[in-house]
């Protein structure tokens, strides 16, 4: 039967029936599946039925996991229990829902010996979150997360603690970063003493440690990341293997010659800036002083 030979499957759901009469039954026939993508689910029973069949080891290649939106608590407990029973471990998941904390457990406890890469891109998690997820998930290589410093039913609660665990991802080789909701920590063109800086200075504190870094990727209206701020650049220093930046969708960009000079000297690997309305200054200064790297205006 052909769909013995199945390696990949996209499902999206349009109807009950769908779920019904075409995915449940495929789950069950496809012993090579390696790559399952479910863009949405309509029925917790679908997710039920997908753990049933890890469970009797119907899938026992899958190794790469995309699941969209898992709005209630019911969908991502089922799902959580469907990633207790992935035989032979994940080693790519992409999660485009928000993940509860039972997820989050779930995918460390099972899978931090497997995983490699990780994209929270679509999701938008709290710096906590995060911080969980450094630190259990050991073996990653290739990491993409939305991340915020508090999430909105945090903002105003009190006595919520500060992220203090140490990444334990130590040999992360591509990261990229969307730190989003970090404005309000501003007052005037400083940081104030605020939950977002603080946050903002334990994710960069941890970047700095990444010295096996190849790719870093910050998306964000963060002025205090340039030097003349001040910034956290500065931090970023013994990230020597350091070959591609991108400074994707920052609109404030304030580099200039001082920040070109600084990258020359303490990044000798890099190949690739992606600068989007990069000031002509930086260009050049870095051009002239390395002239094998590539500045690219990404839009």
């Amino acid at each position: 039967m052909p769909e013995m030979q199945l390696r990949e499957l996209s499902f999206i759901s349009r109807t009950d029936l769908a779920e019904d009469n075409i995915l449940q039954p495929l789950l069950r026939r496809c012993p090579r599946m390696e790559k399952l993508e479910m863009a949405m689910m309509r029925q917790v029973y679908t997710l039920q039925h997908l753990s049933h069949a890890l469970r009797e080891n119907k899938l026992p290649r899958l190794r790469y996991f995309v699941i969209g939106w898992l709005g209630s608590n019911n969908f991502q407990e089922a799902f959580a229990e469907v990633l207790t029973h992935v035989k032979c471990g994940l080693d790519t998941f992409e999660f485009r829902s928000n993940p509860s904390g039972v997820v989050t457990q779930s995918l460390i406890q099972h899978h931090s010996p497997s995983l490699t890469s990780l994209d929270l891109e679509c999701s938008i998690i709290s710096v906590l979150t995060f911080s969980d997820l450094m630190a259990g998930l050991q073996n990653l290589r290739t990491l993409k997360a939305s991340i915020r410093a508090c999430m909105p039913h945090e903002r105003y609660a009190r006595n919520i603690p500060a992220p203090v665990k140490h990444w334990g991802c130590v040999d992360l080789r591509d990261l990229q970063l969307y730190l989003s909701a970090f404005d309000s920590a501003f007052s005037g063109s400083k940081w104030t003493e605020s939950r977002e800086k603080l946050c903002l200075d334990y994710v960069f504190s941890e970047v700095a440690k990444l010295t096996n870094l190849r790719a870093l990727t910050i998306r964000g209206d963060l002025k205090d990341l340039y030097l003349d701020q001040h910034g956290y650049l500065a931090q970023l220093t013994d990230l020597k293997r350091l070959q591609v930046f991108d400074l994707a969708k920052i609109s404030q960009n304030e580099f200039g010659k001082q920040e070109a000079l600084w990258m020359v000297k303490n990044w000798p690997r890099l190949l690739k800036v992606y600068a989007r309305d990069a000031p002509t200054i930086f260009k050049e200064t870095l051009l002239e002083e390395r002239p094998l790297v590539e500045v690219v205006n990404r839009e």
